[in-house]
């Protein structure tokens, strides 16, 4: 569930119910639930046990609030960031996705701008964050982020981040399950930490990357160090089991030494195959972005944007069936394989 917008210009508006929210009538509203109509307010709100000061801060706040839910919202585009260390064909693939899509909504170009997510300078001027690498730079006026390349923990907020994929613990799970059960985990030691327990993978046997030559032909590959390895030291009789978002970077390597790949999808994954309609992961994440933009409206917001997506399902034939009113944050739970 994501919660409507909480705006300063729509409480300063008299409604028939109620005269208009002030500094004091909001911090009244807030400390003891009371309306400026001196009628309780529902239940279900919160009261906080704010001073005068904290009160009046948060009232100055929403003012600029507006603001931050506007970002990147102009008469005629709406700016979407594309986190800059994603691959520059993809970006071309997505754009040519959305061209093909019409490109535009609600009387909206649709124009994607390379930015830091870290870097809040670049924040006011976009709607969302695309493809980033992590999420550890979300925050209350940050841009929600939209299919991050790792997966999600599926803890995170449907206000901030909506994925693509199934949480990080499934596809785990669902590599366990694919790999033969003699195959070993090939990962660093600050990679084995991030895995949380072991269990995920059954029980397996961890070993250090400069030991995945001795332990080829078959194994799991976990860590960007594991699968530089394996890119650099791969055959014809290799294959190797992991996470499509972690072997995004050497895929055409892999591809080039013939070694035989079964990732989980990620939408960083290109479509080797010539004969493939379309780039995958681009085409569904264009679809899925300009239905959500159509479903926020004309009154366009960060804030709307995600409701935009709660109502966004995704029947397509060559993804994996997103269903946000079921899975807020992922869409998903159904692990879908890559094999190369």
């Amino acid at each position: 569930m994501v919660a409507p917008d909480i705006s300063r210009k729509t409480l300063a508006l008299p409604l028939a119910d109620r005269p208009a929210y002030d500094a004091t009538t909001f911090a009244a509203a807030l400390r003891s639930g009371v309306s400026p109509s001196g009628r309780p307010l529902a239940r279900q709100m919160p009261r906080y046990g704010v001073d005068e000061a904290t009160a009046a801060e948060m009232w100055t706040y929403l003012d600029r609030l507006e603001l931050v839910e506007r970002s990147g919202v102009r008469s005629n585009t709406v700016t979407v960031g594309v986190a800059e260390n994603f691959d520059a064909d993809r970006v071309y693939e997505l754009e040519r996705a959305l061209a093909l899509s019409g490109g535009t909504v609600h009387g909206r170009r649709i124009v994607l701008a390379r930015v830091d997510p870290h870097d809040k300078s670049t924040w006011p001027g976009i709607v969302a964050v695309l493809f980033s690498r992590d999420n550890d730079w979300i925050s209350p006026e940050s841009p929600p982020s939209l299919f991050p390349l790792s997966p999600v923990a599926g803890t995170e907020r449907a206000d901030e981040v909506r994925a693509l994929v199934p949480p990080f613990e499934d596809q785990l799970r669902a590599v366990a399950a694919e790999a033969p059960r003699s195959a070993p985990v090939v990962a660093a030691p600050s990679d084995r930490a991030t895995l949380g327990s072991a269990q995920l993978l059954g029980g397996r046997e961890f070993r250090g990357p400069e030991q995945l030559v001795e332990l080829m032909p078959v194994a799991i590959v976990l860590g960007s160090d594991a699968w530089r390895m394996a890119a650099l030291h791969g055959r014809a009789q290799s294959r190797f089991y992991g996470l499509g978002h972690e072997a995004c970077p050497f895929q055409s390597h892999l591809a080039l030494k013939g070694a035989s790949v079964s990732v989980t999808r990620a939408a960083c994954l290109r479509d080797l195959n010539a004969s493939s309609a379309g780039d995958r992961g681009m085409s569904v994440a264009a679809s899925v972005l300009t239905t959500a933009l159509a479903k926020a409206g004309r009154d366009l917001t960060r804030g709307s944007l995600m409701r935009g997506f709660s109502s966004t399902r995704y029947d397509g034939n060559h993804w994996a069936r997103l269903d946000y009113t079921r899975y807020p944050v992922t869409g998903t739970r159904a692990v879908e394989w890559v094999h190369q």
